[in-house]
């Protein structure tokens, strides 16, 4: 009981600095021997460009609904790719 109590009282000390990254790029762990071969090889690849990736997520009440916005998303991204607005993009 006493652990029970101690634990809830280290709980109530700490909640207040429990946050939530909206940064999706942050949820992976990357060793750093890995994020400096990938950044060399973004290096390489990019032409000296600086690119981002945007992730887009959507929702909906049904399936149907689902596929429906995935779809009208995809022609979206196509024609942004089309008139040179984003280089490629990944269904």
């Amino acid at each position: 009981m006493a652990a029970i109590l101690g634990l809830t009282a280290v709980c109530l000390f700490f909640f207040n600095r429990i946050g939530f990254d909206s940064d999706m790029m942050h949820l992976n762990y990357n060793a750093p021997h890995l994020a400096q071969a990938e950044e060399r090889l973004g290096r390489l690849m990019d032409d000296d460009r600086e690119r981002s990736k945007v992730l887009f997520l959507t929702a909906a009440d049904t399936p149907a609904e689902a596929v429906d916005s995935y779809l009208r998303l995809g022609r979206q991204l196509d024609s942004l790719k089309q008139a040179g607005k984003i280089d490629s993009h990944a269904g």
